[in-house]
């Protein structure tokens, strides 16, 4: 797939470019996760199920959020710290897929914003 994200940067699609980009960091997450899934959903409850929930048992894990799935692989060091902060720049931009998201949070997407998040997630697949 980031071989998609570059040929849509390539073709100066550049929204495309960063919602793919954040689409294909959630499935690497989650592969990378589900390998040691015991494990993630244990983090997940401790993490994310509070009080009463605590006692619940967590979603499946391709049903977590993208914040969630980084968080968690970053605590059970699928990623690194420094890769955990570039996916959620990456997960930032995926949010454009939300017609509110660019003018709530004023965020363009040109050509040096698109190359740049194509590279975090060349990083954070490096990492994995």
């Amino acid at each position: 797939m980031e071989k998609e994200a570059r040929k849509a940067l390539h073709n100066e699609l550049y929204k495309a470019t960063v919602v793919l980009c954040g689409t294909v960091l959630e499935a690497l997450l989650i592969d990378a996760l589900s390998c040691i899934k015991e494990e993630a959903k244990f983090s997940y409850s401790q993490k994310y199920l509070k009080g009463k929930n605590k006692g619940n048992k967590p979603p499946e894990i391709e049903n977590w959020l993208l914040y969630q799935l980084i968080e968690i692989a970053k605590q059970q060091a699928v990623i690194s710290s420094d890769v955990a902060k570039f996916s959620h720049i990456v997960r930032d931009y995926r949010n454009l897929i939300h017609p509110w998201a660019q003018k709530r949070e004023q965020l363009r997407v040109d050509s040096h914003i698109a190359s740049a998040v194509v590279n975090l997630l060349t990083v954070a697949y490096n990492d994995i």
